[in-house]
């Protein structure tokens, strides 16, 4: 009965441990505000803002979306772009086809897709011949020789290059899935004017009596060389990282006169930066600036470089050319310092100091009328979730749903569970209350046994 006593104790101890321990106590929160959409699901695309960097870990691995259930719902961070289509075009020779004339002015092509052949998207009448112009209808037809069904209606091809370079020898074929197809060409030849004239003069003497002008028309036939198929494909690709302005202080300027230098301290909210605007008045200068950020490694008190780079602006008549921006590596810190060597010249007149960097999103798949919030500051590790869906609805081209973070709260344990239970079972205080209370329990047990067992004889 004392045992079971015991380890009652002990459960009730390490429980509530670890309801005192929940890491999500400390966790704040922000409401996902999204417009309610009707569909299935929706992909949203959130953005954090300055609050949120403020205290969220270095690496952002804190950061968690739970639905109002508090469910845990997978999210892919990445920093906000822009994107552009690009497209990818594949040639290929067609395989063996048949061909015969059905009526007379029209021939019929059959050729069969290869087994390993992807769909086409186009197909190309390779001819050697220049201007022209012929109709074509497509029709995909099946292995059991039912009705064909029409796929494209007199697409024109043609050459002018006559007249101009201009020409279009490919079809564009409608969405199916089709691996036969009949091509008909309708006029397989045409009428050619020849640039040259027939000219018959009469003469009585020297002098022309009369004359007849003929034109000469040759019919030609439609020449095709060979099929070729076509496959285009669409992608979308980053162009380009989207860089915001972040809101700063500039917290001092100091003038260095012995090391003829201007020493500007920034402090921040520890938004990713990655380079800072120098706004000024003067002009007609060139000046190296450096940037440095604390220096946190242990036993560490000084400033480290990050960055260098040259700002000025030269201004003089016709001459207008300035460069005030300095770049450097994405970084987030409380505080930066810019350097500005003057040398033996006047130091500049600094009005602002604008940081701008990148902003990271979350995105993520959300549910009808699902409401999501997003936490953050919690002592939790990196999650590790399924992404294949959301990187293949991304690298589609889908565009998300634009989202925007509500404000601030305190987040309540009492209103969820645990986002990571081994976190908190490795707090060196739980693990030292665990111990503490099984330290005593095994010198109870000891003294327990000890008096049943009772002194030994002589003792």
């Amino acid at each position: 009965m004392k045992r079971m006593l015991a380890s009652l104790l002990l459960v009730c101890v390490m429980s509530d441990c670890v309801r005192s321990a929940e890491p999500l106590s400390q966790a704040l929160l922000k409401p996902i505000e999204v417009a309610p959409s009707q569909v299935a699901e929706e992909l949203v695309a959130v953005p954090l803002d300055s609050e949120v960097y403020t205290v969220a870990a270095d690496d952002l691995s804190d950061l968690r979306i739970v639905s109002g259930e508090r469910q845990t719902v997978p999210f892919l961070l990445r920093k906000r772009q822009t994107t552009e289509l690009r497209t990818t075009r594949r040639n290929w020779p067609a395989g063996e086809l048949t061909a015969r004339p059905v009526e007379e002015d029209r021939f019929e092509i059959r050729v069969s897709l290869g087994k390993d052949d992807p769909q086409p998207t186009h197909l190309r009448l390779v001819t050697p011949l220049s201007d022209f112009e012929q109709q074509v209808d497509v029709y995909s037809v099946s292995e059991d020789s039912t009705e064909p069904k029409l796929l494209v209606e007199g697409e024109l091809i043609f050459d002018y290059s006559a007249v101009v370079d201009v020409r279009r020898d490919t079809v564009e074929l409608p969405k199916n899935s089709a691996r036969h197809f009949r091509i008909d060409v309708r006029a397989m030849t045409d009428d050619v004017e020849s640039p040259y004239l027939n000219l018959t003069r009469n003469l009585q003497g020297k002098e022309e009596v009369s004359r007849q002008e003929r034109t000469l028309i040759r019919r030609r036939p439609f020449r095709i060389n060979r099929i070729e198929w076509i496959r285009e494909e669409s992608h979308q690709r980053v162009k380009d990282v989207v860089a915001v302005d972040w809101p700063t202080k500039m917290a001092a300027t100091t003038l260095d006169e012995k090391l003829s230098r201007t020493v500007i301290e920034i402090t921040t909210q520890r938004q990713p930066i990655s380079s800072f605007v120098v706004e000024t008045g003067s002009s007609n200068f060139s000046r190296s600036v450096v940037v440095e950020v604390p220096d946190t490694s242990p036993g560490r008190s000084d400033w480290k470089q990050i960055g260098d780079g040259t700002i000025h602006r030269f201004s003089f008549r016709d001459l207008d050319e300035e460069k005030l921006k300095v770049e450097f590596p994405e970084t987030r810190s409380d505080s930066f310092r810019l350097i500005i060597e003057n040398r033996d010249s006047p130091p500049l007149e600094i009005s602002t100091v604008t940081a701008r960097g990148p902003v990271h999103e979350a995105v993520f798949l959300t549910q009808p009328s699902q409401s999501c919030s997003l936490l953050y500051d919690a002592d939790t590790e990196a999650p590790d979730y399924d992404l294949a869906a959301l990187n293949r609805l991304l690298g589609e081209g889908v565009e998300p749903v634009a989202a925007q973070l509500g404000p601030q709260q305190a987040f309540s344990a009492a209103d969820g569970k645990s986002l990571n239970i081994k976190a908190v079972l490795n707090n060196p205080y739980i693990l030292g209350g665990v111990a503490g209370v099984l330290i005593v329990l095994f010198g109870w047990a000891l003294y327990s046994a000890g008096k049943r067992i009772g002194p030994a004889e002589g003792e």
